[in-house]
Parts: structure tokens; C-alpha cells; sequence
């Protein structure tokens, strides 16, 4: 704590690791530092953050499900009618190579340990180019305020219906194999409770969305919600598979299925709802999971979803090997007028619902 001058105001400077800074871990610290700070305020000693879990027993709990829980879970990996997620971009470059499959995976697999050559030594296509846009301040409200309404359907799943929408629109394909960046948070175990724990908890999820394209667009984002809501453990246990798991086999016939050539990381409600009352003015955006570049280095489209100041942000990141940037910039064109379409009809049919 400090002063700029003498009659100034004091100034709190806090340095914590980005480990602990994701978005769970900061708002248990936030809450801390309040309630230390309401404490010594009214005059009353300081408790410690008994109630902060440390992160090794997560993380033991976790690798006991990857080798115990999870392998059950395999069937319904291997059971998913892949062919279906074959969409094909119309003018990808036929002048330039993309990232063979094989080296794809060893950039994938190896993506948080920064590599970024494959088993040989070649280096790997890694330059990417982006394209932003903004969905406008009475959207972004109605979007965000669609989980409190409705119990079918999350704002997720209605950013993932105008994904969907827009990729069959250009592609012809409804249904999508993507990459979610998720947090693995949240109550996956009944004996064990991990909203209390400091630490980056974050991880890419593959989700299958089988969407025929004939639905209306509201039903669209509630038939997402309900494929969501049905993987096991909420997904975690691919990844818990993947790279906990002690059985070679399992591991093995993991790496057979196909990777998502999509992905996307929302963070929207993690924003709007982070707390503020310690700052004056709007910050900067805090693009929590920002930085997944090497993770996202084999997906054709890259989806960087956030708030700021009112306004849904969009980020699309794409292989410009795959695509070009008026392929992309069609497809996000198409992508925000779906997602303002199926806002307007979700929000008109709760409004019907409840006047």
C-alpha cells in the first residue's frame, strides 16, 4: 500500500501469478481481500482463507477418475458418428500445404509445453490472422440474460447456434466437432467441492454438436444445450483420459478419433460478472484464456469470445493455409446476424412466456 504524495490517495498494489488469476481463482481472492478488508475496518482480527481449498487434492481427485471413472466413459467417445462433422471450406488455398494430421496432433497434444516443431524437427504452420467484430449493448444485455430466463438454454448455446447456423450457411454443415475451452470447475464430483480452489483450472473440451439445420434457430440452441448437458462429466474426462490416465491402450485409442477443426473459447458471463467494485473506471478487457495460440494452432477457425464495456467482443483467429479473410469475414457476417437472429427469437418467446 503506498502514496503517490502525502495528501494523495493510497494505492493497493497486488502481484499474484497467472495461475492463481483465471477467473474463479480471482474472485475468491477479491472476496478475501474484501472481507480482510471489512474486518480490519470494523476493528476485528483477520481469519485466514481456511476455506480456500489448495489445488493438489483436485488434482488427486481428478487422477483417480481419469483411471478408474473415466475409462468407462470411452464408448461414448468412440460411438459418435464422425463423418457427420465433415465440413469443407469452399475456398481454402490450394497454393498452399496445411498442417499435416500427424504433426496437427503433435502440435496439439504438446500445445501447453510451447512446441512448436513436430516429431522430425519441421517446423509447423503457426501464423495466423484474425477478424473482430462487436455485437451492440442491447444484444449483448439480451444474450447474457438468457440463462436467468430460460431453463432450457444457456448464452452458450445460443453463440453456438448462430456458430452452427453460420458454418451451414457457408459450408452446408450444421453440425459441428469443436474444441471448448472450458473451465473444469464446478460440481464434477459429489465428494468434492472444487468452486473453492485457487488455481488455472481450464481445459479444451471436445463437444460434438449434431444439428440438422432444420430447426428454428431457438430450438437449435436448446437441442445444444441438451448434447451438452449429456457428455459425460461434462467432457472433462477426455481430457482427464488423455493425459492422467496410466493405460497406454486408452490413450491410444483416443488419438484415433479425429481432432476439432473448431474451437472456441466464451468467457462473455465470466466478464460481465466480474467484480469491479475495487476499480473506478472499466479496465481493460481481461481476456481470461487469451493467450491459447498454441492451443488453437490446428483449428481451421478459432473463436475468442469476451465482454467489454457493454459489447459481446468476437475474435475469430483462422489458418490462413485452410482460409482466406473474405472466407472469414463472410462467415462472420453470417455468424452475427445468426447470433442476433436467434437472440431476437429467444428473447421474443420468453417475453411471450413471461409477460
Amino acid at each position: 500500500a503506498f502514496r503517490a504524495s502525502e495528501s494523495g490517495d493510497y494505492y493497493l498494489l497486488v502481484l499474484v501469478h497467472h495461475f492463481v488469476v483465471d477467473g474463479m481463482g480471482y474472485r475468491l481472492f477479491l472476496e478475501a481481500l474484501e472481507d480482510a478488508y471489512n474486518a480490519l475496518a470494523a476493528g476485528h482480527d483477520v481469519n485466514g482463507a481456511e476455506a480456500v481449498q489448495r489445488l493438489s487434492p483436485w488434482l488427486k481427485r481428478l487422477e483417480h477418475y481419469a483411471n478408474s471413472e473415466a475409462p468407462d466413459e470411452l464408448k461414448h467417445w468412440e460411438g459418435i458418428d464422425y463423418d457427420q462433422f465433415n465440413f469443407r471450406v469452399s475456398d481454402a488455398s490450394s497454393g498452399r500445404t496445411s498442417v499435416a494430421e500427424e504433426s496437427a496432433r503433435e502440435l496439439h497434444d504438446a500445445s501447453l509445453k510451447g512446441r512448436r516443431e513436430d516429431a522430425n524437427g519441421r517446423s509447423l504452420r503457426v501464423d495466423r490472422a484474425k477478424y473482430h467484430l462487436e455485437i451492440d449493448r442491447e444484444a449483448t444485455a439480451s444474450l447474457l440474460s438468457i440463462g436467468a430466463r430460460s431453463a432450457n438454454c444457456q448464452d452458450f448455446d445460443v453463440f453456438l447456434a448462430a456458430l452452427s447456423g453460420a458454418c451451414g450457411a457457408l459450408f452446408g454443415n450444421y453440425s459441428l466437432w469443436i474444441d471448448s475451452l472450458t473451465s473444469t470447475r464446478g460440481r464434477l464430483f459429489d465428494d468434492f467441492d472444487s468452486s473453492q480452489i485457487i488455481g488455472l483450472l481450464s481445459e479444451l473440451v471436445p463437444l460434438s454438436l449434431n444439428v440438422t439445420g432444420r430447426e428454428s434457430r431457438s430450438d437449435r440452441a436448446r437441442l445444444i444445450y441438451r448434447q451438452r448437458n449429456a457428455l459425460p462429466r461434462g467432457g472433462i474426462g477426455f481430457r482427464a483420459l488423455k493425459f492422467l490416465n496410466r493405460d497406454p491402450a486408452v490413450r491410444r485409442r483416443l488419438d484415433r478419433l479425429p481432432l476439432p477443426r473448431i474451437g472456441v473459447n466464451y468467457r462473455a458471463r465470466l466478464q460481465r460478472h466480474f467484480p469491479r467494485r475495487f476499480l473506478d473506471t472499466e479496465p481493460s478487457p481481461l481476456w481470461i484464456g487469451e493467450h491459447m495460440h498454441q492451443a488453437a494452432a490446428i483449428h481451421v477457425f478459432w473463436f475468442d469470445v469476451g465482454y467489454q464495456s457493454g459489447d459481446l467482443q468476437i475474435d475469430t483467429t483462422y489458418d490462413p493455409s485452410m482460409v482466406d479473410y473474405e472466407v472469414t469475414r463472410h462467415l462472420c457476417t453470417v455468424l452475427q446476424q445468426e447470433l442476433l437472429q436467434t437472440i431476437n427469437e429467444i428473447r421474443k418467446i420468453s417475453g411471450h412466456l413471461h409477460p
